[in-house]
């Protein structure tokens, strides 16, 4: 530890604090696109292997926007080719089509792979998470959904408890 802090305050004296702040600077500089780029690449392989021909060889499409493939059902947008969500154990895509007289949800559930229900737009955007042990279809802005205490609730369009 004595020698480090020697280097240290040998390191110290022989350059000015400007030209120290300056390299840390420039390194910060360095780092933060160089990690920028290595994010938005890890986003970009995953949404190129996700759609990839060769990945959806055998996927077979459900319903309006619904992909399965084995044992996974995923949410995705057909004109860009774009992965909305997923994947889920099951989307219950016929929601997406369901209109009372003055609503129309694009709003459908979905389970995921311990058999709990959540919901999911149309869009991709997760209204809840995967979080009831039971839940109906919307139906005049509210959906009917049991906790697994049996805790019976409503939830509205954004997901929250009315009820």
């Amino acid at each position: 530890m004595k020698k480090i802090l020697i280097r240290v305050y040998e390191f110290l004296e022989e350059y000015t604090v400007l030209e120290i702040l300056v390299i840390v600077i420039c390194v910060a500089v360095f780092c933060m696109p160089w990690r920028w780029s290595l994010d938005r690449s890890s986003e970009l392989v995953h949404d190129i292997k996700a759609l990839s021909d060769e990945y959806w060889k055998d996927a077979e499409k459900i319903g309006d926007h619904v992909f399965g493939r084995g044992k996974e059902m995923y949410l995705i947008d057909e004109e860009n080719w774009k992965l909305l969500a997923g994947p889920f154990a099951v989307i219950y895509y016929e929601d997406f089509d369901l209109e009372d007289e003055y609503w129309s949800y694009r709003i459908a559930r979905y389970e995921n792979s311990d058999g709990k229900i959540g919901y999911v737009r149309g869009d991709g955007t997760i209204v809840t998470e995967a979080i009831y042990s039971k839940g109906s279809p919307f139906h005049e802005g509210f959906a009917a959904v049991q906790d697994g205490q049996g805790n019976k609730y409503r939830i509205n369009t954004q997901g929250q408890i009315v009820s």
